[in-house]
């Protein structure tokens, strides 16, 4: 009721104004008219929420009034205040449905003030018509839905941005300016984000994704909705809450203040909301949040590994591995938030953000120094064709850069379907890309894959490496491993060498190339060009 806009229709302008002064302080504005056609007139210009009338006005009755006003488009409901109305008149507005309440005058002053609370109640629209978003009604609605919807399609989560201090701009500058507010955020958050949106009083409710999509919509919301400027010269702020989608079930609008009051900061303007102590706290979200945001602004970036060829002593070979710049310029280790690119779907952004790297540090290279980058894929990448659609799209279909890229496929045992994985292979090998299977030799699936699918490399798991010396049997598999790829005319590459006894050894059972401290720890762009330029070969 205190955010409706009324509009009171009578011939006599004392009843005008007695009516306004009535309901000034209950509702957001109050417009008047003096008859028929100029009630019409104000609803093509205003957004009314409820109607108050006389029935007998010269030239139209208000019956006749609010008829036309429904033919004309206009759902609004009225309330008829009149001491001489005609029965049968009355009668065919109760009828067409355009009449919520009759009121006989003098009115009295309670009746009216519940009359018109009752009938803005009764007649809840499902859009709101200040900012054309979804009403409470309309809400509530998709609540009943929200957990069935939640067992067959990516889990969603609640937002609600909350216009700060708005009972103090009401009361500072009236409703009137209170509604102009509503509807200049409602206009800020339709531009932001491709999403339904709720207005529940002077809250805006919508739902997105737990997912790196939901995550870019929120920082869309927060970097476009922060505040709006009144012509008064003060600006006027939000803050947004996201919570799990069950939340606004579990809690009232009135206690929505003790809840965001405890709520935990994800970034300046948006807020984690826990309605109570038991509840989610929303760890992992936040630490996607931030993931997704790092994403955007470029913070995660390729480190190189060399790789030295043993027949040559060259370094032509590099894998670039991921690495996660924080705040205080130090870097964050892959086993810190590989999970979360995983479980949310980032591999392909993260495998984009790593072709791009790639572009640059080959645009560097001397071209009398050419180098091979290895890039991780997860099976399913490969194996759906995405990986292909990435490496084309990123570079162009340049066949000189094509070249000049490897793939190291991981989690080989998640290959179901070894048709498919060789035609993507053959694919890869057709663009000049070379296709190595990473992390070998651990479980069946890994030889099962070695002998169905033509890979070019094969690079065998580091722990064989790392405990060669210590344990016989790790020898004996590596020899088996090595004999199996010979003869399947692929290339070795052996990761963790750290000691130089390592390398005889690995050079004699037949591996091609080596990675690991003993050639040089994983660098950033700048230091790995340094690096390539002084390089001496491992004697």
């Amino acid at each position: 009721m205190e955010f409706a806009e009324v509009l009171i229709v009578d011939d006599e302008a004392n009843i005008r104004k007695a009516l306004s002064r009535e309901l000034r302080f209950k509702v957001a504005a109050i417009h008047t008219a003096e008859s028929g056609p100029d009630a019409l007139d104000v609803l093509e210009k205003e957004n009314i929420d409820l109607i108050l009338t006389d029935y007998k006005m010269p030239n139209m009755t208000g019956a006749e009034m609010l008829i036309e006003a429904k033919r004309r488009g206009f759902d609004i409901p009225a309330i008829m205040l009149s001491g001489q109305a005609d029965l049968s008149g009355v009668t065919n507005a109760i009828n067409t449905g355009v009449l919520g309440c009759y009121l006989d005058k003098p009115w009295d002053r309670d009746k009216l003030l519940s009359s018109v609370s009752s009938v803005l109640e009764k007649h809840s629209p499902t859009c709101d018509k200040k900012t054309g978003f979804g009403t409470f009604p309309a809400l509530n609605e998709y609540l009943k839905l929200s957990c069935e919807l939640n067992k067959v399609q990516q889990a969603r989560l609640l937002v609600t941005v909350d216009i700060m201090d708005m009972n103090q701009h009401n009361e500072n500058y009236g409703k009137t300016v209170g509604n102009e507010i509503l509807s200049n955020f409602a206009a800020k958050l339709s531009d932001s984000v491709d999403a339904t949106w709720y207005r529940v009083e002077d809250k805006f409710i919508t739902f997105v994704e737990h997912s790196e999509k939901g995550c870019e919509q929120l920082i869309d919301i927060i970097e476009r909705s922060p505040s709006i400027e009144l012509e008064q010269g003060e600006k006027v702020k939000s803050k947004a809450f996201v919570s799990a989608s069950e939340t606004l079930q579990n809690i009232s609008l009135e206690a929505f203040g003790q809840a965001k009051s405890q709520a935990k900061k994800i970034v300046d303007g948006l807020f984690w909301l826990t309605p109570d102590v038991g509840s989610d706290g929303g760890d992992e979200f936040i630490e996607l949040f931030s993931l997704v945001t790092d994403f955007k602004r470029t913070r995660l970036e390729a480190f190189y590994q060399p790789q030295m060829t043993l027949e040559t002593g060259l370094v032509q070979y590099c894998e670039a591995l991921v690495r996660r710049k924080l705040p205080d310029g130090s870097y964050q280790n892959p086993s810190d938030f590989l999970h979360l690119v995983h479980k949310y779907g980032l591999d392909d952004t993260l495998v984009n953000v790593m072709l791009q790297n790639t572009l640059v540090l080959l645009g560097k290279i001397p071209e009398n120094c050419p180098m091979v980058v290895c890039l991780n894929v997860t099976a399913q990448q490969l194996v759906s064709g995405k990986i292909r659609e990435l490496l084309c799209s990123v570079t162009q279909n340049d066949t000189n850069i094509l070249q000049c890229i490897e793939v190291e496929v991981v989690e080989t045992d998640g290959i179901r379907d070894y048709q498919e994985a060789c035609v993507e292979v053959k694919k890869l090998q057709e663009l000049g890309v070379k296709v190595a299977i990473d992390d070998f030799g651990t479980g069946y699936s890994g030889f099962e894959s070695l002998c169905e699918i033509p890979f070019d490399v094969v690079k065998i798991d580091g722990r064989f490496i790392q405990n060669m010396d210590n344990c016989p049997s790790d020898k004996v598999i590596l020899e088996s491993i090595t004999n199996s790829a010979k003869s399947l005319n692929m290339l070795l590459v052996a990761e963790w060498v750290e000691h130089i006894s390592q390398v005889d050894y690995l050079k004699e059972i037949g591996c091609s190339r080596i990675q690991g401290h003993l050639i040089g720890p994983p660098k950033p762009l700048d230091e790995f060009l340094h690096f390539l330029s002084n390089y001496k070969c491992v004697e």
